[in-house]
């Protein structure tokens, strides 16, 4: 788009995979089988229940409107995805593994992360407040190894963007509210998995 938001995504991107990316994580290490992140929304009441984070974010901005206005920009988090390591056993069967080992390296079962986008193009002002949905499918894919496979799940994520706008003297208000509406979670797994993290 600009130069300007070239050097706000680089921050962004920072942020957004802090505790997935940027350090080499062993699964082994107490300390990393719970990863601290930014901006993560769980589903609903999971905050209440002690097994997950808030499932709303908000931020305000003003800005000097000129006539007609529009709004551009994006929603970013990343989707949990589960990487399961399997061994062929024959006959067409895989066993689950910690760690698969190939001719040329090693996979462990482990958590990715899979980064999604959601537009916000063109939204005039004078249609505030509105209402955007965030929907994001569940998904499973599978790639063959030398002996073995890795099968990588995700579960489906449900969401929705408010926007509304007020004066503020001689500028505007603008105010944005993400929130998770994904049905409550049983446990801390499965409150993870369908969160939204390090949204912004």
């Amino acid at each position: 788009m600009s130069a300007n938001w070239d050097r706000a995504r680089a921050v962004a991107d920072a942020v957004l995979y802090e505790g997935y990316l940027l350090y080499p994580y062993r699964g082994s290490s107490r300390k990393n089988q719970s990863r601290w992140q930014f901006g993560v929304l769980g589903p609903q009441r999971a905050a209440d229940t002690d097994i997950g984070e808030d499932d709303t974010l908000s931020a305000q901005v003003l800005v000097r409107s000129g006539g007609a206005a529009s709004l551009s920009g994006v929603v970013r988090f990343l989707q949990l995805q589960h990487r399961a390591a399997e061994r062929d056993v024959g006959a067409g069967c895989f066993e689950r593994v910690d760690e698969l080992t190939t001719a040329s390296t090693s996979w462990l079962s482990w958590d990715e992360a899979v980064e999604r986008e959601i537009p916000i193009d063109n939204v005039s002002v004078t249609s505030l407040p509105r209402t955007l949905d965030i929907s994001v499918p569940a998904g499973t894919d599978i790639e063959m190894l030398d002996g073995g496979r890795l099968v990588r799940t995700r579960r489906a994520l449900h969401g929705q963007l408010d926007i509304c706008a007020e004066p503020d003297g001689d500028l505007l208000r603008l105010s944005f509210e993400v929130r998770n509406t994904a049905a409550p979670a049983a446990d801390k797994d499965e409150a993870i998995a369908s969160s939204m993290i390090g949204t912004h």
